[in-house]
């Protein structure tokens, strides 16, 4: 069982049938792409006869980010409908606000790591203008 895959549609590497293909190898019975803040994975698995790569049962499923009281966290969803996610996530979630995001979430890291005596970090540490996802 694996119920945390990631696809290429947010940090993984495969195609979201390699990864039925990779868990059918596995021999695992259940898994779930539960991609950053979308479910693409699912709109390209329409029409897919995923019986023919994986015979196991794939939970759909979602990872989101949130804050909860100044805390940055991911809650992972399972049995959502991918419609409902990935409609929020066009509308909502661009690049330009997952650029902003990082940025800040870089910006914070940097803070906390700098305030640590014991870490060091390269002179002048910032990301590129064109972050790569």
């Amino acid at each position: 069982m694996d119920l945390h895959i990631h696809t290429n549609l947010s940090d993984g590497v495969k195609e979201p049938t390699e990864i039925l293909d990779m868990a059918q190898e596995l021999g695992l019975d259940y898994i779930s792409i539960t991609d950053h803040d979308n479910s693409f994975a699912y709109e390209k698995l329409e029409g897919v006869n995923i019986k023919e790569h994986f015979k196991g049962k794939l939970i759909v499923g979602v990872e989101i980010m949130t804050c909860f009281e100044g805390t940055m966290i991911e809650i992972l969803g399972y049995g959502v409908d991918y419609h409902i996610i990935n409609e929020w996530t066009r509308n909502y979630y661009s690049k330009k606000q997952i650029d902003i995001r990082d940025r800040k979430l870089f910006a914070k890291l940097k803070n906390i790591m700098q305030s640590n005596s014991n870490i060091r970090l390269t002179e002048n540490l910032e990301l590129p203008d064109e972050i790569p996802y």
